[in-house]
């Protein structure tokens, strides 16, 4: 069950991570608060792109497997 979930908890970890450390340094500029965002965003939007559950399946073996049927 946490293997599933492990890549949501990464990314709200790290962005709950980079928030809290924005906040602790009391930094108020328009420029930090965009380069807070992009790091808290940017990272685990890569993350979620690279890394899959499973394999998807093509229409080959869709169709192979209702064939066998």
């Amino acid at each position: 069950m946490f293997v599933h979930y492990a890549r949501w908890y990464l990314s709200v970890s790290w962005i709950l991570l980079v928030l809290l450390t924005f906040l602790e340094a009391d930094v108020t500029s328009a420029g930090s608060v965009t380069l807070v965002a992009v790091g808290a965003i940017v990272p685990p939007l890569i993350m979620l792109s690279l890394w899959h559950d499973r394999p998807t399946i093509t229409i080959t073996e869709t169709l192979h497997t209702v064939a066998r049927r």
